[in-house]
């Protein structure tokens, strides 16, 4: 069977849920594009050119025999594509939450931060108007993670970021999956090179809802070839469970 665009739905991304200046934030957008597949889905994003902010963008669902795919689209033009697919992480375990708040905002990443301004993690956000998630490097010789390279970010949870239930909109995890998995990479010197670097790809899967007044973020790095930077992250709730796991593959815009 042939594919089929069909548009079924049109939306706008706030000025206030930006990543680079004018752009969207890449894990905000992610989440929006999840919301169009089934509750628990593992869903795959890739980013093909930067989403304006405050522009009418087109959500197109293409039709055939195999996997659902939805794009968003500003005219004629692709600039995401999201489709399911599985995501077979290993669940890490949650650092000492003691030393979390202590490291807020020592990643190396923060010494001249390239987008100041995002909504998730920009040092510039005025309180309160951002997602405020400040990772540093944490010890993980207490837990039983067998990653190594931890960053991680306490994540204090406004209400008017939940659904009529109470818990957060599923957009706002996938933001926090999308930025702390950038620092993970960059706490090694070596890898400075990257800077700047955007999203092009973000794969994540939500298990449960997240409640409560805080949460936890981690990110822990993969590997970096070239221009590539790959890092997993999770999100855990406030009784310290894994609710949230994703995969982040970061391109550096410097040539090398």
């Amino acid at each position: 069977m042939s594919k089929v665009n069909k548009q079924i739905d049109e939306i706008s991304i706030p000025p206030q849920y930006c990543g680079p200046p004018d752009t969207a934030n890449g894990g905000y957008l992610a989440g929006k594009l999840a919301g169009y597949f089934n509750l628990g889905s593992s869903v795959s994003i890739s980013f093909r050119a930067a989403t304006p902010l405050g522009t009418a963008l087109s959500v197109v669902k293409a039709e055939n025999n195999q996997n659902q795919v939805i794009q968003i689209m500003d005219g004629e033009k692709i600039l995401a594509i999201a489709n399911t697919k599985p995501l077979d992480l290993p669940k890490p375990t949650l650092p000492n939450i003691e030393k979390i708040p202590k490291v807020k905002m020592q990643c190396a990443g923060f010494e001249g931060h390239p987008f100041p301004e995002c909504f998730v993690c920009g040092p510039d956000r005025p309180l309160g108007d951002g997602l405020g998630i400040y990772p540093g490097p944490v010890s993980n010789d207490d837990s039983n993670n067998t990653f190594s390279n931890i960053v991680a970010a306490e994540w204090e949870l406004p209400e008017e970021l939940k659904n009529s239930e109470n818990q957060i909109k599923n957009e706002f995890i996938w933001a926090a999956l999308d930025c702390v998995s950038a620092f993970a990479n960059l706490e090694k010197p070596e890898n400075q090179y990257l800077v700047p670097m955007v999203l092009g790809h973000l794969s994540a899967k939500i298990e449960s809802p997240l409640e409560g007044e805080k949460a936890y973020v981690i990110a822990w790095p993969v590997k970096v070839e070239g221009r590539k930077a790959i890092a997993n992250s999770a999100v855990f709730n406030q009784q310290q469970e894994c609710i949230a796991i994703g995969q982040a593959v970061w391109i550096s815009l410097n040539k090398i």
